[in-house]
């Protein structure tokens, strides 16, 4: 029997009091979701030299379960899902940094250096913030210990200010890699849900486009277990393509960059069900 987990991601970019809400530069947004959003946004970005070698990960999960454990966000602590100090915040402004503070302005229109470690309260900035305190560690040449042991000292004894021990990022970064190894050895159907209606803009529809086309690029470079389907919704839904097509990620490509954007109702309903 072949097995299939089926994922809906639902690209829309929400109204509210005319402003359209990024889940990633939300204050407080936890989960794995959201988390792991913002790492396939830090690596497609390639901000900076190296893989990290799931290190940022490893290290939101032992440090916070990806902002869901109580002390996450405790008073007057601001270090969000990655839980960085604010004086090892402090060392991400170094000046011999400039070149990657010009890429994270380039790629996300942020202003490192302005930045404070309150910003670290929303996913993307914490991040960012912690990827930045990595290279820190590891100038000149950014190279990150791919081992999980080597990992978990370099972690215990220059980045964490919590009680957690080596034995804990272990067993969680095990399990962690235990659930991985599983997952790819299944099939699975990515489902990409995006909203053109008239609850958005044109120019907000062409930003959710083009990181649909980000998307299917990653899938397709990285991914060989993963089929994709492309969807949009308005007053009705449309099918840009579906489970059953045999596109190669060019003709893929051409289809999401022909789709056109239609001002209707937003039944969001109809998208899913």
């Amino acid at each position: 029997m072949q097995y299939y987990i089926i994922f809906i991601v639902t690209i829309a970019i929400v109204s509210i009091s005319s402003a359209r809400v990024d889940l990633t530069l939300q204050p407080k947004q936890t989960g794995v979701a959201v988390t792991q959003v913002v790492l396939d946004l830090l690596k497609t970005s390639k901000i900076f030299p190296s893989n990290d070698q799931f290190f940022l990960q490893r290290i939101a999960l032992v440090e916070s379960k990806y902002g869901q454990l109580n002390h996450t966000f405790g008073e007057n602590f601001y270090g969000g899902i990655w839980q960085l100090s604010k004086e090892k915040y402090e060392t991400t402004k170094h000046k011999d940094f400039s070149k990657i503070h010009e890429k994270i302005l380039e790629n996300f229109g942020i202003n490192w250096i302005k930045t404070k470690w309150e910003d670290l309260l929303q996913p993307l900035f914490s991040a960012l913030a912690a990827r930045l305190y990595l290279h820190y560690l590891m100038e000149p040449k950014d190279y990150l210990p791919g081992d999980i042991k080597e990992q978990a000292k370099l972690w215990h004894e220059n980045y964490t200010v919590s009680n957690f021990t080596i034995e804990e990022f272990e067993k969680n970064s095990y399990e962690l890699e235990a659930t991985v190894e599983i997952s790819k050895e299944k099939k699975v159907d990515l489902c990409i849900l995006m909203d053109r209606s008239d609850s958005i803009t044109p120019k907000g529809f062409q930003t959710a486009l083009n990181l649909v086309s980000k998307i299917v690029n990653y899938i397709c470079s990285n991914l060989n277990q993963v089929n994709i389907a492309f969807l949009v919704f308005d007053h009705q839904v449309s099918k840009i393509f579906d489970f059953n097509h045999n596109f190669s990620e060019i003709e893929m490509q051409q289809k999401i960059s022909e789709t056109k954007f239609l001002s209707g109702g937003a039944y969001l309903n109809k998208g899913i069900f």
